[in-house]
């Protein structure tokens, strides 16, 4: 999320692709743009254009997230309109070979986020922008027959970003506790993911 100079909401997940609009589609904006769905449309040929000479910052993991972060500080470096970017990074569900398959997501995700810091923080950028890393399920703490994990009832979120903004969405630290269900421990969660999301997205946008 990076608080730039604009003040226009916009969410782009981007991997999508963007080179659909064709000449049809500009002719047809022309004669009907005035329609809802034209409006929209419009809206969105305009997203295009403002993405159209965007490139991947150099020195990223080549892998999908260091390739989704390289396109997001390269939109930030050249302040485009967008205030809040959703990345992702897949293949946490480990039910089996969990120690092989984490240590290359840890690399990646350590990484990505690294070259991603030092790039913004080279063109000024970091004091405005705020890492917001959650997964959308936890997992167990003990491993499986399969030297891996199963779904868990809870897990992890880090804010990163300059101490004032860090400080200002996480005042609030709880402690790692532990409950017991089945005769196995389990994290207890304490903090809705989603609660603090909301807590972000809001306040970001609204100040």
């Amino acid at each position: 999320m990076n608080q730039g100079r604009y003040r226009q909401g916009f969410i782009w997940q981007n991997n999508e692709w963007l080179d659909w609009y064709s000449k049809d589609i500009q002719h047809w904006l022309s004669h009907y743009g005035n329609s809802p769905l034209g409006a929209n449309l419009l809206r969105q040929y305009t997203l295009v254009q403002w993405l159209s000479d965007v490139r991947p910052h150099p020195g990223f993991p080549a892998t999908a997230l260091g390739y989704q972060l390289a396109q997001v500080t390269s939109m930030i470096h050249a302040d485009k309109p967008f205030r809040v970017f959703y990345t992702a990074q897949g293949g946490y569900d480990t039910h089996l070979g969990a120690p092989q398959r984490l240590a290359f997501l840890y690399e990646d995700l350590g990484s990505s986020l690294a070259t991603c810091i030092a790039a913004l923080k080279a063109s000024g950028h970091w004091k405005e922008t705020l890492i917001f890393v959650y997964s959308e399920f936890g997992r167990t703490i003990d491993e499986n027959t399969n030297l891996g994990t199963d779904h868990g009832t809870a897990g992890l979120c880090l804010l990163l970003g300059d101490n004032h903004l860090v400080k200002k969405y996480m005042a609030h630290r709880p402690e790692v506790r532990f409950v017991k269900l089945r005769n196995e421990l389990y994290l207890d969660y304490q903090i809705d993911f989603r609660a603090l999301y909301q807590s972000i997205e809001s306040g970001w946008l609204l100040s």
